[in-house]
């Protein structure tokens, strides 16, 4: 199970104010998009800070989040494989 991140730029709030940062990316499987379970996590607490399921192209995101280091964690779907976790990520 590979778990790759992409960050995008910061987004505005609704009322046009900067802050809102993103961290997204795809869950692939033997190189195939998967649909799985995305877990994220504040790195210095180790609070969960959301969770979601991939889409059907194994993208993923989350939003709204603070300049905090965290880890993710993708579940593969029927736990053939072994959770895949990627530390030290910021968000953009």
């Amino acid at each position: 199970m590979l778990l790759k991140v992409k960050h995008l730029v910061p987004q505005y709030n609704t009322c046009g104010m900067y802050g809102f940062k993103e961290i997204n990316g795809v869950v692939c499987v033997l190189g195939a998009p998967s649909r799985c379970r995305v877990s994220l996590y504040e790195r210095t607490t180790g609070k969960k800070v959301g969770e979601c399921i991939a889409d059907k192209n194994g993208k993923y995101a989350f939003r709204g989040l603070t300049a905090a280091n965290h880890f993710i964690i993708a579940h593969h779907p029927e736990s053939t494989f072994n959770a895949v976790i990627q530390d030290n990520v910021v968000p953009k």
